[in-house]
Parts: structure tokens; sequence; C-alpha cells
């Protein structure tokens, strides 16, 4: 039989403070930079979009007075639309579509209305709220399928000072 070795916590035992905050320092500067260039992305993909919409401003604004203009022809016109429906172009199709679209004006009526006749148009959405569950182990000792489970876990939370300080490559 063999045995795996699955975590050797020896070279982290012996390591003294001072390691461990350089450690944590060449973290935080690489979080750092991260963070950085995260925000750096974000600062150009919204300036590519603002671009964006000053390039097209004035298409886009041509764009919704055509728009206007060929739905107005349209319904001035329903009986062109008859037989097709839609017209066909080199460009695509315009012209009416028959929708339907249920709209719900009291939720409450339409659940009784299928609890009455056991339709299921609606359903149930059950989530555990765990606060509760929490405040329920503390009064009553134990809630079956449920504990609380506390101990210590290793953290650390960088500075927001260090985004602001120049990266170092190593």
């Amino acid at each position: 039989m063999t045995t795996t070795r699955l975590a050797d916590g020896r070279e982290y035992q012996q390591m003294a403070p001072d390691e461990a905050d350089a450690l944590f320092a060449r973290i935080a500067v690489l979080e750092a930079g991260i963070k950085r260039s995260a925000a750096e992305t974000e600062k150009k993909i919204a300036d590519l979009k603002a671009a964006h919409e000053n390039r097209i401003a004035a298409d886009a604004e041509e764009y919704g007075e055509l728009a206007e203009q060929l739905s107005a022809y349209i319904q001035a016109h329903p009986e062109r639309f008859l037989k097709p429906r839609q017209r066909k172009t080199p460009f695509g199709r315009y012209g009416l579509r028959t929708v339907a679209d249920v709209r719900i004006i009291d939720e409450q009526f339409v659940m009784a209305f299928s609890d009455e006749r056991r339709l299921g148009l609606y359903t149930v959405t059950r989530k555990i709220d765990k606060p509760a569950v929490g405040k329920a182990i503390a009064e009553f000792g134990e809630v079956p399928g449920a504990k609380i489970v506390s101990g210590d876990i290793a953290s650390f939370t960088v500075d927001k000072s260090v985004l602001d300080r120049p990266v170092r490559q190593q």
C-alpha cells in the first residue's frame, strides 16, 4: 500500500515573519498590477464605446427618423400588407406581423384560478435563508441538515495605496 502525501507544511513552519512579509509584498504588488491593468482595460473599453457612439451619432439619428417614416407608411397602408404580410426587397423585408403577448394583470387571480383547477400556471421558488438558519441553530441548538462551521481561515488584504505605487518587474 502506498501513502500519498497531500500537504507538507514543514517549509512554511520554518519560514520567518520577514519571509512571509516578502511573500505577501509580492502578492500585493501582483494584485495591484492586475487591478491596474483591469482598470486600464475598462477605461479603454469605455473610450472605444464613447468614440463609437460619436462616430455613429448622425447615422443613428437618421436611422431612427427613417424607421419612424417606414412605420408611418406601413400603418397608413395596412391593406398593402394583407397577402403577403411582409414586402420582400433585396435588402430584407418590411411590413406587418401578427404577434401575441400574455399580459398578467393580477398575479393573485391567476394563481387562485390555477390552484382551483390544479393547472400549474406558476412556479414557487424555494431558497434557504442562511441567516435565519443560523438564528434557528442558536435558538434551538440544532437544525437537521444544517450546522455552523467555525474556525480560522488564512487571509490577506492588499492596501489600496499599493495601486498607486509603481510596479516593479522581477
